[in-house]
């Protein structure tokens, strides 16, 4: 661009002293009242037309130039962008890999966590479910007005056992687990209370009759808890 100046100011010098030449060259050759004016005029429209065109081709050497340059910088500001764009591009794959990386890393741990919890929760809830049902049958003889007090204590050691893996439930099972578990010892305050004689067979249906509806109902509440518990378990939610 500045040599385009420099050629624009030439031209115009040139245009300048050629102008001066032809004037002087107009008055040698030609008299003032004998065509001067219209001598120099002829030269002033031949010089402004060479001129004209040489400052269109300037001009147009000029756009060129700028086209070119501008181009340039186009290809010089794409390159930086897509630098840029491939920087931050590897700076956020970076990232990425790193969140997920340790997203599965604390997927993995809860995983290991679920199958921890579901192994302790199915292991405490298959130790309580039997020490019920043994507990339950170890008194269900009363029906027919027989008890096996060596079968009884052998079943309260189960429930007791039992009530240390109640942690590993939810609370609703512990709950109807001690609700089971008091019923059965009222039935065994029930039988302390009996006296020797020969209706003591009959006694012992009557205390069943009056205990069965409400010790069947307790287990059949804590089983459905134990259930719940698994259950959660299994979602990870306990």
């Amino acid at each position: 661009m500045d040599k385009n100046r420099s050629v624009s100011l030439g031209l115009f010098a040139v245009y300048g002293v050629l102008l001066l030449v032809a004037a002087v060259w107009s008055w040698k050759f030609t008299a003032p009242d004998k065509g001067f004016a219209e001598l120099f005029a002829v030269w002033v429209a031949a010089l402004t037309s060479g001129l004209g065109a040489a400052v269109s081709f300037i001009v147009l050497s000029s756009q060129k130039d700028a086209n070119r340059e501008l181009e340039e910088l186009k290809g010089d500001i794409n390159k930086s962008v897509n630098r840029e764009l491939e920087v931050l591009r590897g700076e956020i794959s970076k990232s990425v890999n790193g969140e997920l990386e340790l997203l599965k890393g604390e997927i993995s741990k809860g995983l290991k966590l679920v199958d921890f919890s579901m192994g302790q929760v199915a292991k405490a809830s298959e130790v309580v479910s039997a020490a019920m049902s043994n507990y339950y049958y170890a008194f269900a003889t009363l029906e027919y007005g027989a008890y096996d007090e060596r079968d009884a204590q052998a079943a309260e050691m189960s429930m007791r056992q039992a009530h240390s893996r109640l942690l590993d439930l939810l609370p609703d099972a512990r709950d109807t687990f001690e609700d089971f578990w008091q019923v059965g010892a009222n039935i065994q305050g029930e039988l302390r209370k009996m006296a020797d004689g020969n209706d003591r067979q009959a006694e012992m249906m009557h205390i069943w009759r009056n205990y069965v509806r409400d010790f069947g109902g307790k287990i059949k509440a804590a089983e459905a808890a134990l259930m719940a518990s698994r259950e959660k378990a299994r979602d990870g939610t306990l």
